[in-house]
């Protein structure tokens, strides 16, 4: 499983999605990919109200503000397809 989260620096959320994700590989196995949306201008345009972002295996899960809860609900979500 592949989940990439979108995040800009100097946001309390993004940071908090971040550990998040962190936490959860502990119990789910999967590759996290970490995209700063300055990077890019599409990121940046896409997603500079929603940050932070996580999308997994392509398709957008969470934005803004979520809990552990939430964040695992989907992540169990994806591995039963």
């Amino acid at each position: 499983m592949r989940v990439e989260v979108y995040i800009k620096p100097s946001c309390s959320l993004c940071e908090h999605a971040h550990e998040l994700l962190v936490l959860m590989r502990e119990r789910w196995a999967f590759e996290l990919v970490v995209h700063d949306i300055y990077e890019r201008a599409d990121w940046f345009a896409q997603y500079r109200y929603d940050i932070p972002v996580v999308v997994i295996d392509g398709v957008e899960r969470l934005k803004l503000s979520f809990s552990q809860a939430e964040l695992a609900a989907q992540l169990a979500s994806a591995t039963e397809k």
